[in-house]
């Protein structure tokens, strides 16, 4: 995206992604549906940073954080609609039709970036080799900084994961408290709570870098609320 730009960079990955959902839609077996969601798992992992790097040249730095967590709660409606929508949509489309629906979501997607993101703004310095993108990208994995943050962001995304895709689907399941349609509202239960953590927690932390205060206090504060949840539920998992 620093070489191309947000607007193309995210178009082509967006039909990557479509791409990725067609070859799960028409997979004969397990290789060809790991293929495809291989595939569209390289087209979605940039739209977080597309977001971000977006967010950075278009907004003022206080503004950063608020619009990145709005963001974020308008892309979990997405999560959202894997849950108990998708289990309704089952008996009337199958698995292949909910794939098949994706990739058209995503190719509307792709042109809709394309015709409505405007190119980046004017950059006051030329644009760089790729090698010199890796020699920054070096720098700045080095810098005191990042490596005092870098730590507190991996755990953040990998317990978004864990809970999301791991613990609340298969600890329901395989523990046989909730099945079927059940299973599917608590998943869109948990859902909404991310995408209303999403967008408070971002409000809040644009609301105190307003004010002059530490931009970690908002994610100190996630952390330590994680902490707590996880306690009672290692304590009480029932």
């Amino acid at each position: 995206m620093d070489l191309f730009g947000v607007r193309r960079v995210q178009t082509v990955l967006a039909l990557i992604a479509g791409v990725g959902f067609l070859l799960c839609a028409v997979s004969a077996g397990v290789t060809g549906l790991a293929v495809g969601r291989m595939v569209a798992g390289l087209g979605l992992s940039v739209g977080m940073i597309a977001m971000l790097t977006a967010h950075t040249q278009w907004l003022p730095r206080h503004q950063v954080a608020g619009m990145t967590g709005t963001g974020v709660f308008v892309a979990s409606f997405g999560g959202m609609a894997a849950t108990l929508p998708a289990q309704e949509l089952l008996p009337l489309t199958g698995w292949r039709g909910l794939f098949w629906i994706m990739a058209v979501l995503a190719a509307f997607v792709s042109a809709w970036i394309w015709l409505s993101v405007p190119e980046r703004p004017a950059a006051g310095t030329p644009r760089r080799l790729l090698r010199a993108e890796v020699v920054e990208y070096l720098h700045i994995a080095a810098h005191p900084a990042y490596r005092r943050l870098a730590p507190a962001i991996v755990l953040l995304s990998g317990l978004n994961f864990t809970y999301g895709a791991l613990l609340a689907g298969s600890w329901w399941c395989d523990g046989g408290w909730y099945e079927g349609r059940t299973r599917a509202a608590m998943l869109m239960c948990f859902a909404a709570g991310m995408m209303a953590g999403s967008l408070l927690t971002a409000q809040a932390a644009s609301f105190l870098n307003r004010r002059g205060y530490d931009p970690m206090t908002v994610p100190g504060s996630a952390i330590a609320g994680l902490w707590l949840t996880q306690c009672l539920l290692t304590a009480h998992p029932w």
